[in-house]
């Protein structure tokens, strides 16, 4: 649950950019490379259906990251032009998801405890998930930056550490999180809003990484009232009644 939290910042920074300002190649490895790993996280399905998986995040990622080679083959790009006529990309439930959802399960399930030695071919890793992102950017060969080859070996591994992790968290983290997740792209539309009437978009959304704190800090805010208001409703509906003398 603890992970659940530096998780929500990358998915805020995926959509604010904030290294967009220092150089659009280091927010490309950075930002949508290692901030792929919080949209992987999930539980559900079985050893067998792996396979399936696999094969369905590999089409996903040649409609993805990867579709600057795929328009290159006219039979290719023929296919995944029906493929975008049902769905703007390829990043979703069917090609995207399905791989970590089955993934964390199996571990869950199979409860593999993690050698010391394992986690650190998780720095090697997320290097080269940096490195790919980078070269990705660099090639411009993506339609949308999501998915790579090193992200499913960087999650496998980045599973088994949070698994074997002891320990507890904070009841109001795991929800508080999720609101985050939900609330965070009409935080983006309220800043901008609030800068553009304020006269402060030169700071406030301009300025990437100030622009991605002023997001953090709003969505937060607003998942903390949102926590505080349904304790209060709770409270409300399990107050005893009170009843007059007669």
């Amino acid at each position: 649950d603890w992970f659940r939290l530096p998780a929500a910042l990358l998915v805020i920074a995926i959509h604010t950019a904030p290294l967009s300002g220092i150089s659009k190649g280091l927010d490309a490895a950075v930002t949508y490379g290692l901030g792929r790993i919080a949209l992987g996280l999930g539980r559900a399905g079985y050893r067998k259906a792996l396979t399936a998986a696999g094969i369905l995040y590999l089409i996903g990622l040649f409609g993805d990251s990867y579709y600057g080679l795929t328009e290159g083959i006219p039979l290719l790009k023929k296919l995944y032009g029906y493929l975008f006529q049902i769905s703007s990309y390829t990043r979703n439930g069917i090609f995207y998801t399905p791989l970590f959802l089955i993934m964390g399960a199996f571990l869950r399930n199979t409860a593999k405890k993690i050698r010391q030695m394992d986690l650190w071919v998780l720095i090697p890793g997320m290097v080269l998930l940096d490195a790919e992102a980078y070269l990705v950017f660099r090639l411009d060969l993506a339609k949308h930056d999501s998915m790579y080859f090193s992200l499913p070996f960087v999650m496998y591994v980045l599973y088994q550490a949070l698994l074997s992790v002891k320990g507890t968290a904070p009841g109001w983290l795991r929800n508080g999180t999720l609101c985050v997740y939900v609330i965070h792209p009409l935080m983006i539309v309220l800043v901008r809003g609030a800068a553009k009437w304020t006269g402060t978009s030169a700071l406030l959304v301009e300025c990437a990484p100030v622009h991605w704190l002023a997001v953090s800090m709003a969505s937060f805010a607003a998942a903390a009232v949102y926590g505080v208001l349904c304790e209060r409703s709770r409270w409300l509906w399990k107050r005893p009644a009170v009843h007059g003398k007669k």
